[in-house]
């Protein structure tokens, strides 16, 4: 009677160790998902960041221009004064010093409209530029919807299987004595994986770390008097039966 009780817990505590490590083995697919959910998310946020930069970029660039625009018109305004001073010079001095002047100041004009025009010139690159990256941007975002689809549908069926595991893990868990169960929790808390495992019969191994094992210790789980477990890593043996 109390060998039957033996085997009966063996396998309950064997499907426990299943559902275990199926639950450890979905909840890391799960981890994984939400892990890949939030790099799309802060991929679209670094394109977005980005995108938004090339703006910034693109509006000062046009005040740039707009500014450059406005002392350009000063200093054309000023250019067009000298030629009216031009009739009230009277020694060669001071036509030496005007020559100088309009000289330097059409340098300062022909220099602006030349920055001027690289600025507007930049400034069309940007626009071509934005554009690009909306474009992109659309397609991309497109593409990330459908995967976030995929990985929001591939959750959704991970946590119907730990559901489905959980309430398989309550009946069997309700199935064993409350010290049994005690004792797996506490060898499951240390080992993680595999808390029950066999022992192979030939070659006097332990299947869960591989150390081996007495002839004495697999004749007392062939006995299936009490549970048993392995020296060295502490899991609960059990022996396949013969086909």
């Amino acid at each position: 009677m109390q060998t039957e009780r033996i085997k009966e817990q063996i396998e309950l505590l064997r499907n426990l160790s299943e559902i275990d490590d199926t639950l450890a083995d979905l909840n890391l697919r799960l981890e994984t998902i939400v892990s890949k959910k939030n790099e799309l998310k802060n991929s679209l946020k670094d394109n977005l960041s980005l995108l938004e930069s090339l703006r910034k970029k693109r509006k000062e660039l046009e005040l740039e221009a707009h500014r450059m625009e406005k002392e350009l018109k000063e200093k054309e305004k000023e250019l067009e004064g000298f030629a009216a001073k031009f009739h009230s010079l009277k020694s060669n001095r001071e036509y030496q010093q005007f020559k100088e002047q309009q000289e330097k100041l059409r340098g300062e004009v022909s220099a602006l409209e030349d920055k001027a025009i690289a600025t507007l010139d930049s400034v069309e690159q940007l626009e071509i530029d934005i554009s690009r990256k909306e474009e992109e941007m659309k397609k991309e975002e497109e593409n990330l919807k459908q995967q976030e689809k995929h990985l929001c549908e591939e959750e959704e069926a991970i946590q119907r299987d730990i559901a489905y595991e959980q309430e398989k893990r309550r009946k069997t868990v309700s199935a064993l004595p409350p010290e049994v169960f005690k004792k797996y929790s506490r060898i499951h808390s240390k080992v993680k994986k595999k808390t029950v495992v066999s022992a192979d019969r030939e070659r006097l191994i332990c299947n869960g770390c591989f150390m081996s094992i007495t002839l004495q210790e697999l004749n007392e789980i062939l006995r299936a008097e009490e549970l048993v477990c392995c020296r060295q890593c502490n899991r609960i043996l059990f022996v396949e039966e013969k086909l």
